[in-house]
């Protein structure tokens, strides 16, 4: 662990993280349910696709917020708002 952390230098700007999934989770004050739900995005999709649509309207996760569930919205790594699996500065081919 010591030498990765050589390896690379900090950010002025702050830290970023490598190979990880980011995770946004939310719980509505009136908690109808103690079940979280996991929305986890397929193909080329991110976590976004759940937010909204499109055109605007609400997505399925504020629907489901609305309706007293706590939901986990997930980009997996290389997708959206998650890390990066691979860095040349990390890991040497």
């Amino acid at each position: 662990m010591a030498a990765l952390q050589q390896a690379f230098s900090v950010e002025q700007n702050g830290q970023f993280l490598v190979e990880s999934t980011y995770v946004n989770f939310q719980v509505p004050a009136a908690r109808r349910s103690r079940h979280s739900l996991v929305m986890v995005h397929g193909g080329g999709h991110t976590g976004a696709v759940y937010e909204s649509t499109p055109d605007g309207r609400e997505g399925w996760s504020t629907r489901f917020l609305r309706w007293g569930h706590a939901v986990h919205v997930v980009d997996l790594v290389e997708r959206g708002r998650a890390g990066f699996a691979r860095m040349p500065q990390v890991w040497k081919d």
